[in-house]
């Protein structure tokens, strides 16, 4: 039988293994002239870090992506990665970036948004609807940055979806906060209170998006729509707490956690997968993609004899490439 981790007297360096979507960092030495290892996700290099409090004996210990876990003191985290089985642990130090959350004077920042504009949906079912689209930082497949493009798990991503310096975009504390944001921007363009229609897109949105801003959104009159890779969980509760309209597309290499909703649109060609790996999926609408890039036509080609061999399947278009809008 294994003895529980012991107190540690003085504070040492933990071994972590590796996850994907993480890269291991090492902590400049602390007080005690120690240099502490940690885990952060893809695409916050360059942060400055400092103490935060989780469970003592993380070595070997599985971790996961975290957003927003409740029951902590009440309070609300921002995207970092902790042990799964955290509740009623002891409490070691460990690393997080610091302005995500920390027990110092960083300020908690619940969402990170890239960017927020009002546009036409440019593919898909909701194809030529007016919609805010709110773009959220971050992605578990991708950090972002071209130097990890060949070895990411999605290497095809023509978005940026990297800090929160784009239109509109910003850190925004609650969910409330980011609601209001996106109604003012819906505002500007409309003074119609019908037909409200919010795109939660990314990087991955469900890194961030949960049931408080859902239900946020719908008390303002929006319906909500996800675009997600789907390898992480929708939120879940109350009718008010559930997305509108899910929208999965498929990445080869990645697991899919949502494997019902609205519509499943798959990039094609994607090599190591096939449209027919998902068509007994519970998904209301197929729709087939073309790879954007430098056989954009061959790739077009390719979908459009697809989808006259395979009438599951509908080809949707990058509109909003072809016409020059966001």
């Amino acid at each position: 039988m294994k003895s529980r981790a012991k107190t540690p007297s003085s504070p040492r360096p933990q071994r972590l293994r590796q996850h994907a979507g993480c890269r291991l960092g090492t902590l400049e030495s602390d007080r005690e002239g120690v240099q502490h290892p940690f885990l952060i996700p893809r695409g916050i290099s360059g942060r400055r870090f400092e103490p935060f409090l989780i469970p003592r004996g993380i070595s070997g210990r599985r971790f996961e992506p975290f957003l927003n876990p409740r029951g902590i003191r009440g309070r609300t985290w921002g995207p970092f990665l902790i042990p799964r089985g955290i509740a009623g642990r002891p409490v070691a130090p460990f690393w997080i970036p610091r302005g995500i959350h920390s027990s110092g004077s960083a300020t908690a920042v619940s969402y990170f948004v890239k960017e927020l504009f009002y546009t036409l949906q440019g593919e898909g079912f909701h194809t030529g609807r007016a919609a805010v689209f709110c773009r959220f930082s971050g992605c578990n497949l991708w950090s972002g940055h071209e130097a990890d493009r060949a070895k990411a798990v999605c290497r095809f991503c023509d978005t940026d979806f990297v800090g929160h310096n784009g239109p509109s975009g910003g850190k925004f504390a609650t969910p409330d906060v980011l609601a209001d944001a996106i109604l003012s921007v819906f505002a500007k363009h409309t003074s119609h209170t019908s037909g409200r229609f919010v795109v939660l897109t990314g990087g991955e949105p469900l890194l961030q998006v949960d049931a408080p801003l859902v239900r946020c959104l719908h008390a303002r009159g929006f319906r909500v729509a996800v675009e997600t890779n789907g390898t992480r969980p929708l939120p879940t509760g109350t009718p008010l707490d559930c997305l509108d309209w899910v929208c999965v597309s498929p990445k080869a290499g990645a697991d899919l956690v949502v494997t019902k909703g609205d519509e499943l649109k798959l990039v094609f060609p994607q090599e190591g997968v096939l449209p027919a790996e998902y068509e007994g999926l519970a998904f209301a609408h197929f729709f087939l993609s073309p790879m954007d890039g430098p056989n954009r036509e061959k790739n077009t080609a390719l979908a459009i004899a697809y989808c006259l061999k395979n009438p599951t399947w509908r080809l949707t278009l990058q509109t909003h490439k072809y016409l020059g809008i966001p």
